[in-house]
């Protein structure tokens, strides 16, 4: 997409081919990921590399969004500093009830379709509550593993649920002769799986038990002729493959890779168990395939190896209201944030964590919370991978194209230049945010018109102006969106409330409006960074100073001797150079940072101007060169009075966000209402030295269970997630 990129960015990236072997993860820690409106989403960002776990410095932008059914809610940037950033969204009034998809990536994990994405619950007590419609009768999914093939056993998984909740219960699998029968369960979760042989002719049913006791029936899948099933074990060391196929070869090819390429390639005999050693396969998800001896697929199967538990405990001791409270935490050195929160319900404040990031790119929409295969009567691994959706595109093998170059050191814009008459040509482009501390950044396009723009990052949303001042026919500019402009199929259904439920939120909207008007949260400061004067220019002529003249040519003639004005020249306004230059480069003609025309200048008028700046020296700027620089600073909102032609394209830009709230910590005044379910926040726990951290902060009003979420990953890149839930009580009266 990209054919020839400017001069700084080559020389910044130069060996790009070697970067294009480079990934990045993303994950990102939420204090919870279900939330009214009025609360606040604190998150901070981890950005890695995966082939050592550790903090990537590579990117210096993290993009977070949060999407809803009818596209982003919430569209922020993140400074990162060594791979790890935070930021915070209030949650509007105007947000309606319903299931947010929370997702983050850099600019390079485009190149690759890499993202982080967590589903976000919000509910709006402030809107009349609309049930989503569930079906009241029995539902029964199954979920094989592989094509039912004649005489192969494989593997099939269910869910039984009814009015849209997990249903736990009893039920039947048989042929449609009723000779065949095997009994089944599901769990409380309404999950469960068996093993099936089927046999050839046959079709099968599966018979459930509605909680009315009546009866209900549930096709399986027809059979396929021929094919093969992969069936799967694990042990401490190996995953044990068994490949069985009722083709007439026993030889076929075993193809195993990840996203990132093949991991194993070999002949097998179908029939023969395959031995293939975890280290061999790591820690993602991986793609099993099995090939005949024409490679034409027979069968393929998805997997990933135990993703492990946050190590969990509960805290013997209850705290009181209004308190001063502590809690220990053992931590290796590495990066950190934590959240100490009221739980909603009987599950956990966040249903995902570092150890199930690895999982959050390759499903969709998991079968169940990630914690229910991670509790100490764990679901089934492979069963909740048949059951959840999984990206259909993630083992795609794709040509990437590295059209997005990584920020390494500042933000990137890029764009094309369309012109008219359709010239194949390079042109010089430039990006001006204008103001009384500007910022002029100029690139080259390619042939075709192509260009990535370096700038240093707003702390605050402005406007920037590219602009080809050197071309002189008509033009267009396109600017390619910083944001993702489409999203995966994700899963949008509204969570559905019970009446306990909904007493709850109530409860809770009571406590948020009384902490909001009393405690109003305040950041520590969004900003990021500002840049330092471009341009040394070395004179300056405030024009209040002197004598006004009606025109800009006759103030330059009158007390500006460094710049000669006439109107024959080609070069109408020129810097007189403090020594003497061969080339005979152009001036560089500004307006509060923006490169404007000679001509147009000066019409101008100099009672819009407050001062001149000029550099009276040959000044390089990227690509460009200018004999001198010449500035016009504006007065006041004069700048948006120029007549702008249309070839100057406006384009928005955000802010980048380096703030993260303060703690949460309350004021000590007894009568004052102490409403906080959030009781702590930190974004930025840096653990030096292996041992046990204080995390001290104070109780509110507020009664009932809370938890302490840690997340992170140690500096050798292991992930860490530690939750240790406790009570808070009334306190105790002298």
């Amino acid at each position: 997409m990209r054919k020839a990129l400017n001069i700084y960015i080559i020389a910044l990236l130069a060996g790009i081919s070697a970067f294009a072997q480079l990934r990045e993860t993303v994950y990102v820690h939420a204090n919870s990921d279900q939330l009214i409106v009025g609360e606040t989403l604190n998150f901070a960002g981890y950005c890695r590399n995966p082939a050592t776990g550790q903090l990537s410095g590579m990117s210096k932008i993290l993009y977070v969004e949060l999407v809803g059914k009818d596209g982003p809610v919430f569209q922020q940037k993140i400074a990162l500093e060594e791979g790890k950033g935070s930021g915070s969204y209030f949650l509007s009034s105007l947000l309606s009830t319903g299931r947010y998809q929370l997702i983050a990536y850099t600019r390079w994990m485009k190149n690759f379709g890499d993202y982080f994405q967590v589903p976000v619950t919000i509910i709006n007590p402030y809107e009349e509550y609309k049930p989503v419609k569930q079906d009241k009768d029995l539902l029964v999914e199954v979920f094989p593993a592989n094509k039912l093939i004649p005489d192969l056993p494989t593997k099939i998984a269910f869910k039984i649920s009814q009015a849209g909740k997990p249903l736990e219960s009893n039920a039947k699998v048989t042929d449609q002769s009723g000779d065949f029968s095997i009994s089944i369960s599901s769990d409380k979760n309404g999950f469960g799986s068996f093993e099936l042989t089927p046999e050839l002719g046959e079709s099968y049913q599966i018979i459930a038990e509605d909680i009315s006791g009546a009866f209900v029936y549930f096709d399986l899948p027809k059979l396929s002729p021929e094919g093969a099933v992969i069936n799967l074990e694990t042990t401490d060391y190996n995953l044990v493959a068994s490949i069985q196929s009722n083709i007439p070869s026993n030889v076929g090819f075993l193809v195993i890779r990840n996203q990132d390429g093949v991991l194993v390639e070999k002949e097998i005999l179908f029939g023969n168990k395959q031995l293939i050693s975890k280290k061999e396969l790591g820690d993602t998800p991986f793609l099993i395939e099995v090939f005949d001896s024409k490679q034409k697929l027979l069968a393929s199967r998805s997997y990933t190896f135990d993703i492990g538990a946050p190590e969990l405990t509960s805290i013997d001791s209850n705290f009181e209201t209004r308190s001063e409270a502590n809690i220990s935490a053992n931590l290796t050195p590495g990066h950190y944030s934590v959240s100490i929160r009221k739980k909603f319900d009987d599950s956990h404040i966040n249903q995902s964590n570092t150890l199930t990031a690895g999982l959050q790119q390759f499903i969709i929409t998991p079968a169940a919370p990630y914690q229910l295969v991670q509790s100490k009567d764990p679901m089934d691994l492979s069963t909740f991978l048949l059951g959840s959706k999984t990206n259909s595109d993630y083992f795609t093998k794709k040509e990437h194209s590295m059209q997005f170059l990584p920020e390494v050191r500042e933000e990137l814009i890029s764009g094309q230049l369309i012109k008219s008459a359709g010239q194949k040509q390079k042109d010089l482009i430039s990006l001006s945010i204008p103001g009384d501390q500007f910022q002029i950044r100029f690139a080259e396009t390619d042939e075709d018109g192509y260009f990535t723009l370096p700038f240093a990052s707003p702390a605050t949303a402005t406007e920037a102006f590219i602009y080809a001042p050197f071309v002189d026919s008509s033009y267009t500019i396109s600017i390619e969106e910083s944001f993702l402009t489409e999203y995966p199929e994700f899963d949008y259904t509204a969570q559905t409330l019970d009446s306990t439920a909904i007493k709850a939120i109530i409860d809770r909207s009571v406590r948020n409006q009384l902490q909001n008007a009393f405690h109003p949260e305040l950041a520590e400061g969004t900003a990021y960074q500002n840049w330092l004067p471009q341009i040394p220019f070395n004179h300056t002529y405030i024009l209040d100073e002197y004598t006004r003249f009606q025109t800009l040519k006759e103030t330059f003639v009158e007390f500006i001797p460094s710049v000669t004005v006439r109107d024959s020249k080609d070069q109408k306004i020129k810097p007189i150079l403090n020594h003497t230059l061969k080339s005979n480069y152009p001036p560089l003609i500004l307006l509060d940072g923006v490169p404007v025309k000679e001509d147009g200048i000066l019409e101008y008028s100099p009672y819009k101007v407050e001062r001149i700046e000029i550099l009276d020296n040959r000044y390089f700027l990227g690509p460009l060169t200018a004999n001198g620089v010449i500035n016009f600073v504006t007065k006041d909102d004069s700048f948006e009075k120029y007549p702008f032609d249309e070839r100057y394209i406006r384009t928005p830009i955000s802010g980048i966000n380096k703030a993260s709230l303060k703690n949460l910590q309350t004021v000590e005044e007894e009568n004052i209402p102490d409403k906080r379910d959030q009781l702590y926040w930190d974004a930025h726990l840096q653990v030096e030295e292996e041992g046990t951290q204080q995390i001290k902060f104070i109780t509110s009003d507020v009664t009932g269970y809370f938890e302490m979420v840690i997340e992170g990953y140690t500096n050798t890149g292991k992930p860490i997630s530690i939750i240790k839930s406790f009570v808070v009580v009334e306190k105790q009266g002298l």
